[in-house]
């Protein structure tokens, strides 16, 4: 990943990263229906493959809210992350 300047990186606990309240990108929930739910989870399958061979391009941004974290962009890098099984999330810390 490349790092840039101005930019607050910081290596996550991914236990403390929280989805936005009005985005479950691991239910898959849609109110466009059944397969806008199954197009999403094949998106969050290829951004696993992705970050599995080119590691993380772009960091999801996250808001602090007290002890934990909240992701205001970047809910499906997230979601593919948890899924490999990462333990920290290197995040944009807005």
């Amino acid at each position: 990943m490349k790092e840039q300047n101005n930019i607050n990186l910081k290596s996550i606990p991914v236990k403390l990263i929280k989805n936005n309240p009005g985005i479950d990108s691991k239910k898959f929930k849609s109110k466009y229906g059944k397969k806008a739910e199954i197009r999403q989870a094949e998106y969050i399958n290829k951004l696993e493959f992705l970050i599995e061979r080119d590691g993380l391009q772009n960091p999801p941004k996250v808001k602090k809210e007290g002890k934990e974290y909240m992701v205001v962009a970047g809910h499906h890098r997230t979601q593919a992350m948890k899924n490999l099984g990462w333990k920290t999330i290197k995040c944009e810390v807005l």
